[in-house]
């Protein structure tokens, strides 16, 4: 069973994030990047979803350090926010991203599609 990482501030989003998918994955979930971040290496996910709303700390150096890390490096990263993401940004460090609110059914497809990315 593939294993997906939470990390999302509002806890309503991350248990209706979590229930979804807790059925088809080995979900851990997280309310503070700190933790998520410290649970990582442990944890070993193949599915990182990290909500920018939530950062304690940047971001953009959480995907860049896991995809310039080669150990860690093939674990796929969804980034959702509230607000617009430059996709330039973080076109390089993460597979793919998403403006909240959005459509559970589009949010299962986009975890659906980032595995099949190589």
């Amino acid at each position: 069973m593939l294993k997906v990482l939470l990390i999302e501030n509002d806890l309503d989003v991350l248990n209706r994030m979590t229930r979804r998918l807790e059925n088809s994955y080995q979900v851990l979930s997280f309310t503070n990047s700190r933790e998520g971040k410290r649970h990582f290496i442990k944890f070993s996910p193949d599915i990182v979803i990290i909500a920018t709303d939530s950062i304690e700390v940047d971001i953009y150096h959480i995907c860049k350090d896991i995809k310039s890390d080669m150990q860690i490096s093939n674990v796929k990263i969804i980034v959702t926010s509230t607000s617009f993401i430059q996709p330039e940004l973080f076109e390089r460090y993460c597979d793919a991203y998403m403006i909240k609110p959005f459509k559970i059914k589009n949010f299962l497809k986009i975890i659906t599609d980032v595995q099949l990315k190589r």
